[in-house]
């Protein structure tokens, strides 16, 4: 049995996996795919302590100034 899911895949997961996963449908925002409902997964979310939160957070600012984000001007 499978499983029709609206996401947004990585295009390289498509391009790498075409007997994986099928494109069904396509319009200007959304794709949408056929898989294998054995691929789906779920899970409670894992424990993130808030001294890797803070690290993640500071990373992703320091990501976002490398790339030039208006909203992370250099300081």
């Amino acid at each position: 049995m499978a499983l029709r899911a609206y996401a947004i895949l990585p295009r390289d997961n498509y391009e790498l996996f075409p007997a994986m996963y099928k494109l069904t449908g396509q319009d200007e925002i959304f794709k949408t795919y056929f898989f294998p409902k054995s691929y789906v997964s779920y899970r409670k979310p894992r424990a993130v302590s808030t001294r890797q939160r803070e690290r993640a957070r500071q990373m992703m600012i320091g990501q976002n100034r490398a790339i030039g984000r208006k909203d992370y001007p250099e300081t």
